[in-house]
């Protein structure tokens, strides 16, 4: 029996092979339920009670009050949105225009086109730090000039420095770390690399979200538990209202930064935690401080923080995904190219 050169080629069925194929399948069906669940989680929120129309705010606060809230949030709604932009143009400038791709190249070229991975990592980490760049005067224009007008700011361009460049460089670690363990992993398992990324990367963002009041909070924030007196009493009465459990009551020294006020509820299981701003224990009477803790918790009874966590484990998965199948067009039309070259 003659065998063509194709059959010859053709892997061999095996039990084996066919166990490996039937755990891929499986893998790439549970990476699509993490996407569907994430989706699903942010569609199909609990529906709260027909409150009937918003009320009318002039009922509050009179014409210029209102006409200062329009003047305060509109030129920050209108830098948000060109903050967004230019982080998108940033990436797609470096991915598909010659000079993007030339950059890359010596990036590579610096690094060495020997070492990959490391290569890689360094192209991301350059990526996002030129990104973060680009956006800064933005940032500091919304974050330093506009709350300084308006009375909100507190600290020195030394302070708001540190803290922007503490907000981001973790992120910018992350993004290195999170390219050359990728794409390690990739020369390792070339089929298999895509559903175990995603499972890491679902894994960690759940992670992230677990640890960041114990890692992340403190470097923005220092932080005294609440002492006794009426404003933690009335706080423990609201959270038992809400049947909320949380793991501690904490004040954060926002004053130094910022005149506003303000509370969150961060962090999942044991290191969930309510967080009040000194600013508004010091201004505001124990009644109202358990009304901005009540609408706080409105967002913990929604599972806001939950279904956040379950979306960015969806976007990790897809962003995987949508990765690997760009890296294997690109191999593709690299292959296709050279049968036509030489073929």
């Amino acid at each position: 029996m003659v065998r063509t050169r194709a059959q010859a080629a053709a892997p061999t069925a095996t039990p084996a092979r066919t166990a490996q194929a039937g755990g891929l399948l499986v893998a790439h069906a549970a990476a699509g339920l993490v996407v569907a669940v994430g989706v699903a989680a942010q569609l199909f929120r609990p529906l709260a009670p027909n409150l009937g129309s918003p009320p009318d705010p002039s009922r509050w606060f009179s014409a210029a009050q209102l006409a200062q809230v329009a003047a305060y949030r509109t030129p920050l709604y209108a830098v948000g949105l060109a903050a967004l932009l230019l982080s998108v143009a940033v990436p797609c400038a470096v991915a598909f225009t010659a000079g993007g791709r030339s950059a890359t190249a010596r990036v590579v070229d610096r690094v060495g086109d020997h070492r990959p991975a490391r290569a890689a990592a360094a192209v991301a980490l350059a990526v996002v730090v030129l990104t973060d760049l680009t956006v800064l005067p933005l940032s500091f224009w919304a974050g330093y000039v506009h709350e300084g007008r308006w009375g909100f700011r507190t600290q020195g361009l030394d302070g708001w420095a540190y803290d922007w460049l503490v907000a981001r460089a973790p992120g910018w670690l992350a993004v290195a770390a999170v390219v050359l363990a990728g794409w390690t992993l990739a020369r390792r398992l070339p089929r298999a690399w895509p559903p175990v990324a995603a499972a890491a990367g679902a894994l960690s963002t759940a992670l992230v979200v677990f640890v960041a009041p114990l890692v992340l909070e403190p470097l923005r924030f220092d932080t005294r538990p609440l002492e006794p007196g009426p404003v933690r009493t009335e706080v423990e009465r609201v959270l038992a209202s809400a049947g909320a459990e949380v793991d501690r009551i904490l004040v954060a020294d926002a004053s130094r930064r910022t005149t506003k006020e303000n509370a969150y509820v961060s962090g999942l299981g044991g290191t969930r935690r309510v967080v009040l701003y000194d600013t508004l224990v010091a201004n505001r009477s124990p009644d109202e401080v358990g009304l901005v803790l009540a609408h706080e918790l409105g967002h913990a009874a929604n599972a806001d923080i939950a279904r956040g966590t379950l979306l960015g484990a969806a976007g990790t998965v897809a962003t995987v995904y949508a990765v690997a199948w760009l890296l294997r067009r690109r191999a593709g039309s690299g292959r296709r190219g050279a049968r036509g070259q030489w073929g």
